[in-house]
């Protein structure tokens, strides 16, 4: 009873006298949460870039191993980066997911096993390259946004649409297929396996944004134990089918310890980098349409790879593209760091008031 007298007499938790105080501790706490959103945004745009950056080196480094089959490659990625995962996990000392978190955990690794089962068939198909890269890269953001819109509830920006529309046109220019399939393709059932592939990865990418308090660590740790599981009932089933016994079993070992070993462990390395920072932007941004956009980056950076490491002679066409591209990401992160500092701004003139 004492205490509360002393509050009361001191003015302690006594309520505002008119309406104008509550709008200015409204209007204070409205622009402190813009200013997060948009510096989450922007570090999550970064984030994703910087990504889509590895992995366009990573792609020119596989490119350039000659005597590893898919199969080696995949195996020596998982592996790789279950170890990795599990160091940083346990010097890290991170929590064990719940029961929740853990089976969206193992949805996301089906989904990314399906993704890949679904992109290489497709790439193996009679679909023109071109196209399948295309698909896949334009349709996912799409997807994944409308995913979550659909599941998350989360808003759509107005300009989206714009961005966009944009992204795919720059898409469309660079990764162009230079020309069409065979006669005897059926384009029609072909075309769903880079469909598919693009709704799995839509599916993965969306199930990253249910597990925003998980570490990125186990979420890959996670997903490398997925692929081996599946990857290794797949080399299972393939022996049996072909006549059992371990002889059939497909080798998923290094062709010889040389420098291309070195190559592949490096690429490795940085593939497990861009995941982790891949992961992490999806988690950090704070819209699923903000980290949308900076996926598309992934065309404009391998064209510039093809450029520079394959000696391929740049197109005029191809390079607008990319330009566009990058143009178009480099506006919406401007543009979200301005919104950040605009209201950083209010919310200092709110408190000095």
């Amino acid at each position: 009873g004492g205490l509360a007298r002393q509050h009361r007499e001191r003015g302690i938790n006594r309520p505002p006298k008119d309406r104008s105080t509550y709008m200015g501790l409204s209007s204070q706490s409205d622009s402190r949460r813009a200013s997060w959103d948009a510096l989450a945004d922007a570090n999550g745009l970064f984030l994703i870039l910087s990504s889509e950056c590895l992995v366009a080196c990573v792609n020119a480094i596989v490119k350039l191993v000659n005597g590893w089959s898919l199969g080696m490659l995949l195996a020596t990625r998982c592996g790789i980066g279950v170890l990795i995962n599990l160091l940083v996990c346990v010097a890290f000392d991170v929590h064990r997911p719940t029961i929740h978190e853990l089976s969206r955990l193992l949805l996301r690794g089906g989904a990314y096993c399906a993704f890949v089962a679904f992109f290489w068939a497709a790439l193996r198909s009679c679909v023109p390259i071109g196209d399948v890269v295309t698909l896949v890269s334009a349709g996912t953001p799409i997807l994944l946004t409308l995913l979550a819109r659909l599941f998350l509830h989360e808003p759509i920006p107005r300009l989206w649409p714009l961005h966009v529309c944009v992204c795919i046109s720059g898409c469309l220019m660079v990764a162009f297929p230079s020309s069409p399939g065979p006669s005897d393709c059926p384009r029609s059932p072909a075309m769903l396996l880079p469909a598919a592939a693009a709704i799995a990865a839509a599916c993965a990418s969306l199930l990253t944004r249910t597990v925003r308090e998980v570490p990125p660590p186990l979420v890959l740790l996670t997903t490398d134990l997925c692929a081996l599981f599946v990857g290794g009932s797949a080399a299972a089933v393939f022996a049996v089918y072909n006549g059992g016994g371990p002889a059939a079993l497909p080798s998923l070992l290094p062709p010889a310890v040389d420098l291309s070993l070195g190559v592949v462990v490096l690429a490795v390395i940085l593939g497990w980098a861009a995941l982790l920072l891949n992961v992490r932007g999806l988690q950090a941004v704070h819209l699923t349409a903000v980290a949308s956009i900076a996926s598309y980056a992934s065309v404009p950076l391998s064209y510039t790879m093809q450029i520079v490491l394959f000696n391929e002679p740049p197109s005029p066409m191809a390079a607008a593209g990319a330009l566009i591209v990058v143009a178009s990401n480099a506006a919406v992160a401007t543009a979200r760091l301005r919104e950040a500092e605009a209201a950083v701004r209010e919310c200092q003139k709110a408190e000095l008031v």
